[in-house]
Formats: C-alpha cells, structure tokens, sequence
C-alpha cells in the first residue's frame, strides 16, 4: 500500500466520523432546541448531559474537518491545485464559525451555571436570553454550511478537475 492509498483511507474514515461528530450538533438543535424560550431551556436543562457531549463532539468533529480538507488537498490537488486550495480556504474558513457556534452553546452552559449570580434576570429574563444565545449558535452554524457545502461540492468534482462552485439561492 503506498503512501497515497494510505492517505486516502485514512482521510476516508476521518470523513466518516465527521459525520455522528459534527453530524450530532445539527441534529441536537433540530430536536431539542426548536421551540420557544421556555421549552428550549427545559429540553437544555433535562437533555443536559447529552447538550453537553454535543458540543464536545462537535468541536472534535470540526477539528476532524480540518485534517480531512488538509489530507484532500494532499490527495487531489494534482487533479486540480486551484480547487483544492479553494476548498481549504472554504473550509478554514467555516471552521472556526463552526467552533465559535460551539462556544456559543458553551455560554448556554454558563448562564445555566451562574443563574444565581445573575440577581438581575427573572427566569423569564433568563430563557429568553438562553433562547437568543441558542440561536445565535444556529445562526453562526448556517454561515459556516455556506462555506462547508461550497467546499464540498469542490471536494466531490476535482476528480475530474472540473469543479466549481456555482452560486445559486443557497449560495453555493
């Protein structure tokens, strides 16, 4: 096995825990946080544990990200150097959003965490401000699709070097 067939199993399995890692932060707000602000902060409080384990696994996913980009790149950019790089730079650029989008849902933790040290907010007061921050996180994590899925599409058609992102109404 050389060291290319071996560059691209590796980065094949990095791609395939890309998906329950970062896979698990979409699917948490789609279950748990919809709703309004007093729903979303008894699903946060009863789902704790799992809300928590959510946001590690997405920063280990997203970070995966990155190493799968670095070894496509290795892998396919003699099929196409231009492309590669331009879905490197999509995808160093939707990582860190992806990870401020964790940290985000970092601070959730922390207002839960410090309610009795916030005298100033009613519990009201605090899950609707739990539920602006929860969307916030969901904003950033749509931005950052922007450039992750312009990356992908990169990714899927420089085998015959002819990929380009095209624009259409989601941007990519």
């Amino acid at each position: 096995m050389n060291s290319d067939d071996r560059s691209a199993r590796v980065a094949g399995l990095l791609y395939l825990l890309f998906i329950p890692t970062a896979g698990l932060t979409f699917g948490f707000g789609q279950f748990l946080l919809t709703g309004d602000a007093t729903t979303v902060f008894a699903n946060i409080e009863s789902h704790r544990r799992f809300f928590e384990f959510a946001i590690f696994l997405g920063v280990v996913g997203f970070i995966d990200y990155i190493v799968v980009a670095l070894l496509l790149y290795r892998l396919l950019a003699p099929a196409g150097r231009a492309a590669a790089t331009l879905m490197v730079a999509l995808v160093a650029v939707s990582v860190p959003i992806s990870l401020a989008a964790m940290a985000a849902r970092m601070d959730v933790l922390t207002m839960l965490d410090s309610r009795h040290l916030i005298a100033a907010l009613n519990d009201d007061q605090l899950k609707a401000q739990v539920l602006l921050v929860v969307r916030h996180a969901d904003n950033l994590l749509l931005v950052s699709a922007m450039f992750r899925d312009c990356g992908s599409s990169h990714t899927a058609g420089l085998s015959t070097a002819a990929a380009s992102c095209r624009v259409s109404s989601a941007f990519c």
